[in-house]
């Protein structure tokens, strides 16, 4: 369909998963496929297809954040989950601010807003000075309890 329109075909893979599909993408070089990992090496890793872009993702584990502050000095972006106090659970949860700049390992990133389009191959790349950037998304929970669950694990940086 996407050659008879005209248009390219964008996949995102691993929605519930995080498995390697290199050997399926890249018999499909004319499509776009994109993601998001917590497979950290997959990132960088040199037989990542050319068609294939991922975004690395920021946990509460202090090992993955680790990984995710190495991928950030390096210029590749990782999202991550902001919530704001407040009441914003279920589909109040888009009027959540995200902030311009957020400090992570002692350097600040620019952040730009994941929440505008699924779409990471059209995210920005690299700053001038090197850096990746952070893809913020807003924390989505479907009630108050499960909202501050995930406030209080440390799974989201909290906007004050």
């Amino acid at each position: 369909l996407a050659d008879r329109d005209g248009t390219t075909l964008a996949v995102r893979l691993n929605t519930f998963s995080d498995q390697n599909f290199f050997s399926v993408i890249k018999e499909f070089p004319e499509a776009v496929f994109y993601d998001y990992t917590k497979v950290y090496a997959r990132v960088i890793d040199p037989l990542k297809p050319s068609n294939y872009t991922l975004c690395a993702s920021w946990t509460e584990e202090p090992a993955d954040q680790t990984s995710c502050l190495n991928l950030l000095e390096a210029g590749h972006n990782v999202a991550v989950v902001f919530a704001e106090e407040g009441p914003f659970a279920g589909n109040r949860a888009l009027g959540q601010r995200l902030p311009a700049r957020w400090e992570l390992g002692g350097h600040r990133y620019e952040v730009y807003d994941g929440d505008d389009t699924d779409l990471r191959f059209l995210d920005p790349g690299r700053t001038r000075g090197g850096f990746g950037r952070i893809c913020g998304l807003r924390l989505k929970a479907g009630n108050n309890e499960a909202r501050r669950k995930a406030m209080e694990s440390g799974f989201c940086q909290i906007v004050k």
